[in-house]
């Protein structure tokens, strides 16, 4: 069994509704008439349900000009006359641009802004547009079943209505870049575009920019299950593809490559024509699906059974940047996310990647003025300095006691050694103190000397002066005799000098003389050395 929720995607950039499964939701009710050429006045060729809860339907008249018309949720017709032959394709964006791919006389996409009557032509193309869609950067895509390719241009501003190749070469075949009748396209939010390759039973994926497509369902994935000729295509909220093919059967495309159809009451084709007379899928808030039958006339509605799902849909509001139960809350992008910081203005721009711009407070700066680049950052000044951003100095305003660019510093009080007797000098907030060595000296700055230690000082200083006056007179004694001496002539020590002299001269010993006489000495040695002893003597004497 294959279940749907009716919980569909918020996202306000985006204007179609996108299912995803549920474990537990009943099966779809049989199929009913929704309305038919007689009710619209006008055979419908192709439908858009919308989040804003209006139905754009695009008719065909053989008798009167092709129409837009809206039908909301009171039932309230709105019309737009079409000048052009067979709108074949339609798309509505989420600021209610209405685009239409006209396939009759001549082949262009027609775009009507802000539901105005005024039709503009913003691409021309060579054949019939099966499949139009319009994404999130309002690049117009078309698939051209009869050239087996899609195209697409860019809404920059260039008034150039030439388009460029999206997927397929131009030629019929079922390699990855080629492809076989394309029907139903869809884009989803990330730009991979997918494509209902109807003529190779295929969906065919193509990432932005790469023509090379890979399949996710049908032929040339692992699927015991076929497609047959699929023509239309939605990625939903969970990642799952929903497929119309067969001309009316709804199937789910799982990301384990398999696929279950959408169950519901009456199996039988709604058409018995051999063709796909049934194109495009649609679903709206409640989870219902839409088909629409061009060859009956017809839309066809397929109600969801909610009798196993347990959710809550609130009633859409008239104005699509409303929410809430009395539409009174914002649902801009804004208003959901707040992404401005600092205070800064957030201003929705539906144009913009993101949808949205900061105008950010003086001093901050960055997309949403995440950068802080006043001069004055709070914390910037320590210690209860003051700086202020009115002012073009920067610098801190420091209180009592503190200095430097931020205040970080404490003003160093000892800076003139205010304390004595070498005392050390201890720094305190707004104030210093001087500690003392030992308990010689005492006061605020070690000025004051204790008792004890004025005592030793005396002391001190007495034997001090009694040992100067001491070597005074010794050495006034010894330069009174040096004068004396050698000035006039005059020793007082001469007389005690020559007593001593002779004193000495008396003890000196008297000199002896010795003679040695040799054993065997020849007797002429013998009288020289007697004559030389006696010369000594007589010298002596």
């Amino acid at each position: 069994m294959i279940f749907i929720d009716a919980h569909f995607c918020l996202d306000p950039a985006v204007s179609y509704h996108r299912p995803r499964l549920c474990p537990s939701a009943a099966k779809y009710g049989a199929a009913e008439i929704f309305e038919n050429s007689t009710q619209i006045g006008a055979d419908p060729i192709d439908i858009f349900c919308h989040v804003n809860g209006i139905m754009y339907i695009t008719t065909f008249n053989h008798n009167q000009n092709e129409t837009v018309q809206t039908i909301g949720t009171t039932n309230q017709t709105r019309i737009i006359n079409y000048n052009s032959s067979w709108p074949l394709s339609l798309f509505v964006t989420i600021r209610d641009d209405i685009y239409v791919a006209n396939s009759g006389s001549t082949h262009q996409v027609h775009v009507w802004k802000n539901q105005t009557n005024v039709q503009k032509v913003i691409m021309n193309i060579t054949s019939a547009c099966y499949g139009l869609f319009v994404d999130t950067e309002e690049t117009v895509y078309c698939s051209i079943p009869d050239e087996h390719r899609v195209i697409k241009r860019i809404l920059d501003g260039n008034k150039t209505l030439n388009y460029s190749i999206a997927a397929g070469t131009g030629s019929r075949g079922s390699a990855m870049d080629m492809l076989h009748i394309p029907y139903g396209i869809f884009v989803d939010t990330n730009f991979d575009l997918y494509v209902a390759d109807c003529g190779n039973n295929r969906i065919q994926r193509f990432h932005k920019e790469n023509l090379t497509g890979v399949s996710v369902a049908g032929n040339g994935t692992n699927q015991t299950n076929e497609l047959q000729c699929p023509t239309s295509v939605i990625r939903g909220l969970d990642g799952y593809l929903y497929i119309l093919h067969k001309g009316f059967h709804v199937v789910v495309s799982y990301s384990d490559g398999f696929f279950k159809p959408v169950p519901y009451d009456g199996q039988k084709s709604i058409s018995i024509s051999p063709y796909p007379t049934i194109l495009k899928l649609n679903f709206d808030r409640l989870g219902n699906i839409f088909v629409y039958d061009w060859i009956n006339s017809s839309i066809y509605k397929f109600t969801l059974l909610k009798t196993g799902c347990n959710s809550f849909e609130p009633a859409p509001c008239p104005d699509p940047l409303k929410m809430g139960p009395q539409c009174n809350i914002s649902n801009t992008y804004c208003s959901k996310t707040k992404p401005c910081m600092h205070n800064g203005k957030c201003n929705d721009i539906a144009s913009n990647t993101p949808p949205y711009n900061c105008t950010c407070p003086m001093g901050f700066n960055g997309i949403d003025c995440e950068l802080d680049e006043r001069l004055c950052k709070p914390h910037k000044c320590l210690n209860n300095g003051n700086c202020s951003n009115d002012t073009l100095d920067t610098d801190c305003e420091c209180v009592r006691g503190w200095e430097g660019a931020y205040c970080d510093r404490l003003i160093d009080n000892c800076t003139n050694k205010p304390c004595e007797n070498n005392g050390v000098c201890r720094q305190l907030l707004l104030n210093y103190s001087c500690e003392c060595l030992g308990d010689s000296y005492y006061g605020r700055h070690c000025e004051k000397t204790a008792q004890k230690t004025v005592v030793f000082q005396m002391v001190s200083k007495s034997f001090a002066y009694i040992a100067i006056i001491a070597l005074t007179l010794v050495g006034g004694f010894i330069i009174t005799l040096d004068i004396l001496k050698y000035c006039f002539g005059i020793d007082p020590a001469s007389d005690e000098l020559e007593r001593i002299r002779r004193h000495n001269q008396k003890k000196k010993p008297t000199p002896m003389i010795q003679r040695l006489v040799y054993a065997d000495t020849p007797s002429s040695m013998v009288a020289k050395s007697t004559s030389s002893g006696e010369k000594i003597s007589a010298k002596n004497s």
